[in-house]
């Protein structure tokens, strides 16, 4: 008899498993600001690392998780998991600041499980960090990234992570602040470029931003030649948004404004930009570049844009993209080709669409 009940017990406890299992993350994100310290969230490590020292910091952007290396072999997480629903497109963003983080392996990893089932689609890094810092020392940054949801995913991890690709050195610190998950609503394609309307600034290392002050997540690239360049952050000419950028070019001129973003070759895009110009010799014009995994250019003809020269008013120029095979990045560069003149540039879009 004892045996009888004893596989009876057996036989309810595995019945209600799945049951269970799925109550553990049919939950919404929550505590993304930090106010009820790690509420929410747990750390975590491979067993070979050491784990971070992970506390919850007051910063000028509020509360703010706080991830230290403690030695030279440090790589860690804290992280949340909650769920989502199959094919959908959620927008991750969140603010980000490190110090001497080694070789910028600090970012956010968004990591998808089936349901019913506690394995990760895929841990593979370059597939699962939509979001990574660009250099070693920086101070807080807004970042935003897209993700879709495959048709079987029915929870995600959220995982503020400090040695992404390996460890960091002793010293290396990061902090995350105001991370958001929200379920992108309506038919509209979401923006995959980030900080493509330039609302967002941050300090510029080059002397030619007036105040010291350009958009966030682009860089700029002058040639050697090029001396007399100015740019500005210019709140009083727009095409949408609060301000735009404006780069005035006394003498000839080459230069790109650039950002890099992850695309899929097999997947169908467009892009498009507003800009404006000012008694412009030469030309300026926005030019697509396709890099492979590694950064590595690709050969081909590069897409651009309508080519301007003289002056003319705002209008959106756009065009429709097809990636190469091996293509896994994308270069956005709002370009100067031996220029002379101003010239404007806002409201940069790059978006998937159906084939």
């Amino acid at each position: 008899m004892k045996t009888l009940h004893k596989r009876i017990l057996c036989f309810f406890i595995l019945a209600l498993l799945p049951a269970l299992f799925l109550a553990a993350w049919e939950k919404d994100f929550t505590n993304g600001s930090f106010e009820q310290d790690l509420q929410g969230w747990k750390t975590g490590t491979f067993s070979s690392w050491t784990l971070p020292e992970i506390t919850v910091d007051s910063t000028a952007m509020g509360k703010a998780v706080k991830l230290s290396a403690l030695d030279d072999n440090t790589r860690g997480w804290v992280e949340q998991r909650f769920s989502v629903q199959p094919n959908e497109v959620y927008i991750v963003e969140a603010s980000l600041k490190c110090r001497d983080v080694t070789y910028n392996r600090m970012g956010i990893q968004v990591i998808e499980y089936p349901a019913n089932s506690d394995k990760a689609k895929t841990l593979d890094i370059k597939k699962t960090l939509p979001i990574q810092i660009a250099k070693n020392t920086q101070d807080w940054l807004p970042y935003q990234a897209v993700v879709k949801t495959g048709s079987t995913t029915a929870s995600l991890t959220l995982r503020v992570y400090l040695g992404t690709h390996g460890p960091v050195k002793k010293g290396a610190t990061a902090w995350a602040s105001g991370l958001k998950i929200t379920k992108h609503e309506g038919d509209g394609a979401v923006n995959l470029l980030p900080n493509g309307d330039f609302e967002a600034k941050t300090t510029a290392a080059d002397s030619c931003w007036k105040d010291k002050i350009q958009p966030a997540h682009w860089t700029l690239w002058k040639a050697k030649k090029t001396k007399k360049l100015r740019a500005f952050m210019d709140s009083s000419e727009k095409y949408s948004g609060l301000q735009s950028v404006r780069f005035e070019l006394p003498s000839e001129s080459r230069f790109a404004l650039h950002c890099t973003l992850p695309l899929e070759s097999s997947k169908k895009y467009r892009f498009s930009a507003a800009m404006k110009t000012k008694d412009i010799q030469g030309s300026v014009y926005v030019r697509i570049m396709y890099l492979d995994g590694k950064g590595k250019q690709l050969k081909g003809k590069l897409p651009t844009t309508h080519i301007l020269r003289d002056t003319h008013d705002w209008e959106e120029y756009g065009l429709n993209l097809t990636p190469p095979a091996g293509g896994e990045k994308v270069k956005i560069e709002c370009f100067g080709d031996n220029a002379r003149g101003t010239v404007w540039f806002d409201s940069c879009i790059f978006n998937e669409v159906a084939p």
